[in-house]
């Protein structure tokens, strides 16, 4: 009797503790996507850190992906290795970078004799593919490939100048406020013609709270949860976008993509 009740408290032990541990691991759906959202914002930003423009983008794909109640878009990026970023900074920048998020973010890579790939998982499923070619041995001459941007910030407060640029045949980036009245309806319809659109991210501007940033701000006090729930709204208020991420009253500004 003694060894069957020790049995049987075991079985009892071990299966609580499987219930657990799998209850554990099991994220719900939201929290998963958020994740993987800023998962990817992460990954995005890294790389235009990084140096890789849209030019050196070779294959850029996502598919649909589901596990039980949790569904997402794993996606695959071929890029041109950063010529300044060898490939053991590349990994040590985005296990940095995701190592921020709250959820376990875990990353694997591996090395070809032509291309170096990293499979970034959250909660053990994979999310992104990214592989890293090699660039050709014949550099491009570098003033061959000098760009100009034009980027028209502030735009979602009104509708009629908004439509007098979604009109001009210029290659002009549209850089939009969240939560402004025409924000959303702009994003999208510059996104059907064709034009790049970001978000115009508002920072806590010099001399806050007695200037008004407007809703969506960034706040220096916030923890890191608000930080990246109040990012996450923004960038659903702007649908197909980039970042543009300004520091009010001080002219500084960065981009990254969404």
């Amino acid at each position: 009797m003694g060894y069957l009740l020790s049995f049987l408290v075991g079985v009892l032990l071990t299966a609580g503790l499987t219930s657990w541990l799998f209850q554990k691991n099991s994220p719900s759906p939201e929290a998963f996507s958020q994740s993987v959202r800023l998962a990817h914002q992460i990954i995005q930003s890294q790389l235009y850190e990084m140096g890789v423009a849209k030019r050196d983008i070779l294959v850029e794909r996502s598919s649909p992906r589901r596990q039980g109640d949790l569904a997402w878009e794993q996606s695959y990026l071929k890029v041109l290795t950063p010529a300044r970023s060898p490939h053991p900074l590349i990994e040590d920048h985005l296990r940095r970078a995701l190592s921020t998020l709250e959820r376990p973010v875990s990353i694997e890579a591996s090395q070809s004799p032509d291309a170096f790939q990293l499979e970034v998982k959250v909660q053990d499923r994979i999310t992104h593919q990214l592989v890293f070619a090699s660039p050709n041995s014949e550099a491009p001459d570098p003033a061959a490939r000098a760009r100009v941007a034009i980027v028209i910030d502030d735009l979602g407060e009104e509708n009629h100048l908004s439509h007098e640029l979604l009109d001009a045949n210029l290659p002009i980036t549209f850089s939009i406020l969240p939560f402004s009245p025409y924000s959303k309806r702009l994003a999208m319809e510059a996104h059907r013609r064709g034009k790049e659109v970001i978000l115009h991210l508002p920072m806590e501007p010099h001399g806050y709270p007695g200037s008004n940033p407007g809703e969506g701000v960034l706040l220096h006090g916030m923890d890191q949860k608000s930080l990246l729930g109040q990012l996450s709204k923004d960038l659903e208020a702007i649908p197909m976008s980039w970042v543009q991420a300004i520091t009010w009253g001080h002219g500084s500004w960065k981009t990254r993509r969404n």
